[in-house]
């Protein structure tokens, strides 16, 4: 492919550094956003016996889900509003982005979740997305949205929007289109303030992928330390960050997918919300377009949560 006739030791350094302000810029996303092909928690059991277990009950990973996205490495990145270095005080308040590697293909795919979206938080309780992370952290934060996705994510990142505002900074802007068609260079704080309004993120990303492939690795170096000092991690050492960063550079990315497709507005106890119009008819949707599961049928766990989300708008009544 364009670029590997480089020097590999130059190549990959410069690829490091390249992800990692990535990841800085865009809340969020790419510094774990890089996956390592075919690498699985689920590894053989013995050099000479191929085991593969499916599944994880604490994250809310079902055995069958597991095994149908068995190709697929999923993340779930995003913004929180304060300092957490060193527990997850933060909270979030926007979107989360769920990064979905192919383990076999250079491919890439993003896509939005709202985090006013009303999902099953656990038994019996029902809100907006992003209580899930602000009442739980983020494991609780994954095994909803695997519950209510049918999705089969391990990892997390969570980055403060305050350090991602410096960052940006630090190299200079990033490039954004305007409505006109224009060209516009946006500061930390502004590109936050996009990046947080409208679901802009992934453009944001996009956009800082663009800029820093321009920029000398020297100045990119300091970024990297900052970047996962900064960070709230689930799953991700930074062995295993900087070990997988490479297959960044060649991957195709999809972006601009918003989840749920089809909603409607609902307000429960006073507090607005997004409503999935239906939960499964959208979780179908989603596994259609993204990891091409033709006709796809969800799960009973999703379904039930559907049936109990329709009647609970109906009521206008969640608890």
């Amino acid at each position: 492919m364009a670029g590997r006739t480089q020097g590999k030791k130059g190549k990959t350094t410069r690829i490091l550094l390249i992800a990692g302000i990535i990841a800085a810029l865009f809340v969020l996303i790419a510094i774990i956003a890089v996956g390592v092909r075919g690498a699985r928690a689920d590894d053989p059991a013995s050099a000479g016996q191929e085991t593969t277990i499916y599944g994880d009950e604490y994250l809310g990973i079902g055995p069958g889900v597991d095994e149908a996205l068995k190709d697929y490495r999923n993340l779930v990145v995003f913004g929180i509003g304060q300092s957490s270095q060193t527990d997850e005080s933060g909270q979030a308040n926007d979107d989360f982005i769920i990064i979905s590697i192919h383990n076999n293909q250079d491919e890439m795919k993003m896509f939005s979740i709202d985090g006013d979206t009303y999902l099953k938080i656990q038994k019996g309780k029902y809100g907006a997305a992003a209580d899930a992370y602000n009442d739980g952290g983020m494991d609780r934060l994954i095994k909803v949205i695997n519950q209510n996705l049918d999705l089969n994510i391990r990892e997390g990142l969570a980055l403060e929007w305050d350090a991602v505002a410096g960052l940006v900074d630090s190299i200079g802007g990033v490039e954004i289109a305007a409505d006109d068609g224009s060209a516009q260079v946006m500061m930390g704080a502004e590109a936050v303030d996009f990046a947080r309004t409208g679901h802009n993120m992934q453009t944001v990303f996009m956009a800082a992928f663009a800029k820093v492939k321009t920029m000398k690795s020297s100045e990119l170096a300091p970024v990297m330390d900052e970047l996962l000092e900064k960070a709230v991690r689930r799953g991700m050492s930074r062995d295993k960050v900087t070990a997988t960063l490479t297959e960044m550079a060649v991957y195709e990315h999809t972006a601009n997918i918003i989840w749920p497709f089809t909603t409607s507005p609902e307000t429960l106890h006073e507090t607005g919300y997004i409503m999935p119009q239906t939960l499964q008819s959208n979780v179908s949707r989603l596994h259609t377009e993204l990891f091409g599961q033709e006709n796809y049928d969800p799960t009973k766990v999703v379904q039930k949560t559907s049936r109990e989300m329709e009647s609970k708008a109906g009521e206008g009544n969640a608890k």
